[in-house]
């Protein structure tokens, strides 16, 4: 291949990802517990709910750095 390759660093999307990667094993944590009791807590449903505010909120700022820098870009 010739020419340059950019391999831009994103913080917020691995911000992202982390976050992804912790909300799916709490979920599977949760689903766990609940299949073992036959309950699920109010305060774990409180607590997936702020997990997934935060990821929305990180998708969101992820999103506005890409269209961002493409904006930049073209």
């Amino acid at each position: 291949m010739n020419g340059y390759m950019i391999i831009p660093e994103w913080p917020e999307l691995k911000g992202v990802l982390s976050l992804h990667s912790r909300i799916s094993n709490n979920l599977n944590q949760y689903a766990k517990k609940a299949n073992e009791t036959g309950k699920l807590y109010e305060e774990d449903i409180a607590e997936i709910k702020k997990m997934h505010n935060q990821q929305t909120e990180f998708l969101k700022k992820a999103l506005e750095a890409v269209l961002g820098f493409s904006e930049t870009d073209s």
